[in-house]
């Protein structure tokens, strides 16, 4: 990749602007601040056609790390090309520029090195449409830079909410992955939280009855306009003070019962479409204080901005609501679409778990009052939390297994996690790297998959070189339960019946690989497994798509997807299965999910948790088995580096090949037999359509 020549696209300039620099796309009307660690790279290009290497080498060797992931950027943005050919020459803006009115909206606030994520995770391009005011607006920078920590390309554009009735011409013309919708701007409030306080308590409850039905014909326009496509609705934040002060309590119809009466209804107007996103304002006000992020201890109550510099007379806002708002916009993206999911949770023990070395100093603490027990009950409480979502908890930690268990087990019960709450212990003397990896193996969770919480960072530095895939966060043990609780790739948007038993069933699946492994393949038989195949009903969507997003072992085309998309695709004709899966250890539940489309098999997934008792063959057969006589059926496996155990199912359950990743059954073909399995395979009958 080093020697592909590269340069500044034709409509980009780098100007200096101030005292920083700006790079500026003339026609599509974009820009980025440049951190100064990127200004002699950004040069290079825009003297010539530079190789990836030349560009590189004019950064501090600090940076160079990064560098890749910038350039990547900046490939994605248009702002670098590597076609051929001489940059037209574009003129205007420099003049544009000069009068100094744009002051404001390009000060300095950089892409810098720590924004950006490692080069080998690559960049998934995001288009972003954000519709409100200011609000919105100032936040398009933020975002960019919250995206590319977290691997994102975010291209954004801003339109103001005058643009109502014409959000379908602004999505066909956009093509938004995810749109934002701000309703909440200042002519909308003013009505409430302006005037509100100088009229009777049933005009403020008549303005808020307006105020409702506006919020109900804006989400509507919004969500139609979408689709399928994923939009956030704001909705409002408390003021810092209300306008009746500290009697606002006594009032009726009172600051606080509008906020609250506001948010409850854009909440019930939001779960109407699966496609919607709550951008909880309130919550991040909450978080991190309304006097901190907005204006209204400065300007009217109505005018709900960010906190500005009094100082600075042109429109501003302070980085901190843009920096706020943006996190929650990629945090929604990526807990919508099931990115960087986090499938199991490693602790290590003493001193991060609990405090001191259980062997030696036992669980008086639980009993205590000082802030240490606070703070590891915290964890603990967290760590529950997840427990409850689905996500396995496992230990890892240096000291004697017996005699940590023992101690452990003794452990006042009720707050403090069990050993049973723990699907995997490696308590001994090896290198955490190896115990980590080991569990990941024993799981089938990828390391990518895998989160790692230690006190030590010796012992953090070590599993990061090893296992250079796990996530290790950089925190103090009294971080990590703030980090636990807003992590996106640790939150669901439904918990399912098998979610909130996946450490149960998942015990009993290294139960039953530990006889498999003893008894060999005859074991299968003995095991008494039941499956039963039925069609999905509207009910079983959120478990299916957590199917589909989560499988990354058995499925034969990894295929994403979300609840709406899948509603969608089942309307237009396609007909999704699912399996539940029971042996002598264990009920698993729904774990595989299959969709079929016009006589192709769309994607199947079956759950590592089942991997073992070999069901997809007559999973996918018994799908299958109602067929229309002559119809060819087609499949197909997209290979990945961990999906080996799905790539033959096709040709085990009766397909041939037909290409490279392609398969076909003939009409007349015999699908496997499943009566000649060693399980037991059942349709439910009463809802096969």
């Amino acid at each position: 990749m080093g020697d592909i020549p590269l340069r500044l696209g034709d409509s980009v300039r780098l100007i200096p602007v101030f005292d920083h620099h700006v790079l500026i796309d003339v026609v599509q009307l974009q820009r980025i601040t440049v951190a100064a660690e990127w200004v002699g790279l950004c040069e290079r290009a825009a003297t010539g056609r530079r190789t990836r290497q030349d560009l590189t080498d004019a950064v501090d060797p600090a940076h160079r790390d990064a560098a890749a992931t910038f350039i990547a950027f900046l490939l994605q943005r248009g702002f670098l090309t590597d076609r051929d050919g001489p940059a037209d020459p574009v003129a205007g803006l420099p003049d544009v520029i000069a009068d100094g009115e744009l002051a404001s909206y390009w000060q300095p606030n950089a892409i810098t090195a720590a924004d950006l994520a490692p080069a080998e995770q690559g960049l998934r391009p995001v288009r972003t449409m954000l519709i409100g005011g200011c609000v919105a607006q100032f936040a398009a920078d933020a975002l960019v830079r919250a995206g590319l920590r977290r691997g994102l390309a975010i291209t954004p554009t801003h339109e103001w909410p005058s643009v109502r009735g014409r959000l379908r011409e602004l999505v066909e013309r956009h093509q938004p992955d995810l749109a934002v919708l701000q309703p909440t701007v200042q002519p909308f409030l003013t009505g409430l939280w302006d005037d509100g306080v100088f009229v009777a308590a049933a005009e403020r409850r008549r303005r808020l009855a307006v105020t409702k039905r506006a919020l109900t014909s804006a989400i509507a326009e919004f969500a139609e306009a979408l689709g399928t496509r994923l939009g956030m609705v704001h909705n409002v934040a408390p003021l810092a003070v209300s306008p009746f002060g500290r009697y606002d309590f006594r009032q009726e119809m009172s600051h606080r019962e509008i906020v609250a009466e506001l948010n409850r209804h854009v909440d019930e107007q939001v779960r109407r479409y699966p496609s919607l996103f709550v951008l909880d304002e309130e919550r991040i006000t909450a978080r991190h204080g309304a006097a901190h992020l907005f204006d209204d201890l400065m300007f009217p109550f109505g005018h709900h901005g960010g906190r500005p510099d009094p100082a600075v007379e042109e429109p501003n806002q302070l980085a901190a609501l843009g920096d706020v708002l943006a996190e929650e916009y990629v945090a929604g993206y990526l807990a919508h679409h099931g990115l960087n999911r986090i499938k199991c949770v490693v602790v290590d023990l003493d001193n991060t778990l609990w405090p001191g070395i259980a062997a030696d100093d036992g669980f008086s603490w639980v009993q205590g009052d000082a802030t240490s027990r606070w703070i590891h009950l915290g964890l603990h409480q967290a760590l529950r939390v997840l427990r409850h979502r689905g996500v396995l908890l496992a230990t890892c930690s240096k000291g004697t297994g017996t005699a940590t268990l023992q101690a452990w087990e003794s452990a006042p019960s009720g707050q403090v996690l069990t050993p049973d709450d723990f699907v995997i212990h490696r308590i001994n003397w090896e290198a955490k790297s190896v115990n980590i990896a080991d569990i990941c193996t024993r799981l089938g969770v990828a390391p990518s998959a895998t989160l790692f919480l230690d006190d030590n960072p010796v012992e953090r530095a070590e599993v990061r070189r090893h296992l250079p895939g796990v996530r290790v966060p950089e925190l103090a043990v009294s971080q990590f339960r703030e980090f636990l609780l807003t992590e996106p790739g640790l939150e669901a948007a439904t918990a399912t019946d098998e979610s909130l038993h996946r450490t149960e069933t998942t015990r009993a699946m290294l139960r039953r690989a530990e006889l498999i492994e003893e008894s060999g393949d005859d074991f299968l038989r003995e095991l008494d497994v039941s499956v039963t195949v039925r069609h999905a009903d509207p009910d079983d969507l959120p478990r299916a798509v957590e199917l589909l997003n989560r499988t990354n072992q058995f499925t034969t085309t990894a295929w994403r997807t979300t609840e709406a998309e899948l509603a969608r695709t089942i309307a237009d004709g396609a007909e999704l299965y699912l399996m539940a899966v029971t042996d002598r250890f264990a009920e698993y539940g729904t774990v595989g999910a299959c969709l079929v489309d016009d006589a192709a098999v769309v994607a199947l997934a079956v759950s590592c948790r089942v991997i073992g008792l070999d069901v997809g063959p007559g999973f996918l057969a018994t799908c299958l088995n109602r067929r229309t006589a002559g119809t060819t059926v087609t499949g197909r496996v997209v290979r990945t580096d961990r999906n080996h155990a799905a790539q033959d199912v096709f040709v085990r359950a009766g397909f041939v090949p037909a290409a490279d990743g392609e398969f076909v059954l003939v009409p007349g073909a015999d699908l496997v037999n499943t009566a000649e399995l060693p399980q037991q395979f059942t349709v439910r009958e009463e809802i096969v359509r």
